[in-house]
């Protein structure tokens, strides 16, 4: 008949002592035959840790644990399900943090780039792009404009300026006039008060464009411009030998300019008309001026000088002035002012 472990009912050989599969030892004594068909195994005596089985009902017990043979040690368990529990726990937090913190940002910001797309594309629906050929056609442009923009050359340098001419005299002012007034001895000279009593810058009259008509003078769009000046002498030398009144008008701008035209063109019984050459604004153009001139009083002694000048409108080149007479003495061809300019012996004032 086979035997059965009586703890674990796994079949044994007749002479084993111990169970192969429980280790336990068996009962000495005989064992019963187990039923056709199941064969249950018996129930060790009721010890602690057991329970009693209910009539009728086969359940298993775990049987009373012996101890281990010594030297013997029961496998350990594994700890596969620990570690897989782990790592399901530590996915399921990376899952929780993409969510809470990745998602949102990823969205927002998908969102908002597509947001820029639509508004993007309607501007450019509404506000259509420049074509090339019209891009290089204003660069094109600009290039011939920045070639035929130049920088305008800087006005050339006024002769009073260059030579260092000094504009001294002004309406009101006095000054104390030298002058020759012997034509043998150059050194004898006297001295008077100077003053420019007024200046005037007024439009021409029809009367004077008419009168320049006649005389060949076109004065269309002319000023007139006066100057009154007197001169009162008085000492021993003037009373003696009378005075050398020595005027002058010069170009603030172009002084050869002047003295290599100025030419006398036309005579009256009173005054004499001369005219000279200037450029302004791009033209060659005429001044034209007179002067009238007188000596009053009992003795003479008044010099009295009115310079009239016809000049384009708006110039302001005529500069006018007086200087001592013994530089020059008798000499037809004097030169240029620059050449023989003195600061002591010359006073001028310009026409602005």
């Amino acid at each position: 008949m086979p035997k059965f472990c009586v703890f674990c009912g796994h079949q044994m050989n007749d002479d084993d002592v111990f169970c192969e599969s429980c280790g336990q030892r068996q009962p000495t004594e005989a064992q019963p035959e187990a039923p056709q068909g199941r064969q249950p195994v018996a129930p060790p005596p009721q010890q602690p840790g057991y329970q009693t089985q209910y009539p009728n009902q086969y359940q298993y017990q775990a049987p009373y644990q012996q101890p281990a043979p010594q030297g013997y040690e029961p496998p350990k368990k594994k700890k596969t399900g620990l570690i897989i529990a782990i790592i399901a726990a530590i996915a399921a937090l990376a899952t929780a943090a993409i969510l809470l913190f990745v998602a949102p940002g990823y969205l927002k910001s998908d969102y908002k780039s597509g947001d820029e797309t639509e508004t993007r594309e309607t501007k450019e629906t509404k506000e259509p792009k420049e074509t090339k050929d019209t891009e290089t056609e204003t660069e094109t442009e600009t290039e011939t404009e920045t070639e035929t923009e130049t920088e305008p050359e800087p006005e050339p340098e006024a002769d009073f300026e260059k030579y260092g001419l000094d504009l001294n005299l002004k309406v009101g002012k006095s000054v104390l006039y030298t002058t020759w007034c012997d034509d043998e001895d150059p050194d004898v000279t006297t001295t008077g008060k100077l003053t420019v009593e007024s200046y005037t810058r007024t439009a021409v009259t029809d009367e004077i464009i008419d009168f320049g008509k006649d005389n060949g003078m076109d004065l269309e769009g002319y000023e007139l411009l006066k100057v009154n000046t007197t001169i009162k002498y008085g000492d021993e030398n003037f009373a003696e030998y009378g005075a050398t009144t020595q005027r002058t008008y010069e170009d603030y701008y172009n002084i050869d300019l002047l003295d290599d035209t100025a030419e006398s063109f036309t005579d009256t019984e009173d005054d004499t008309y001369i005219r000279y050459e200037i450029e302004y604004e791009g033209e060659t153009r005429y001044v034209y001026l007179w002067s009238v001139y007188d000596y009053e009083g009992d003795d003479n002694s008044n010099y009295t000088n009115t310079m009239s000048f016809l000049v384009p409108e708006g110039y302001d080149g005529v500069v006018i002035g007086f200087f001592n007479g013994s530089i020059i003495g008798t000499s037809d061809g004097a030169g240029h002012i620059y050449d023989y300019y003195d600061e002591d012996e010359f006073y001028l004032m310009r026409l602005d």
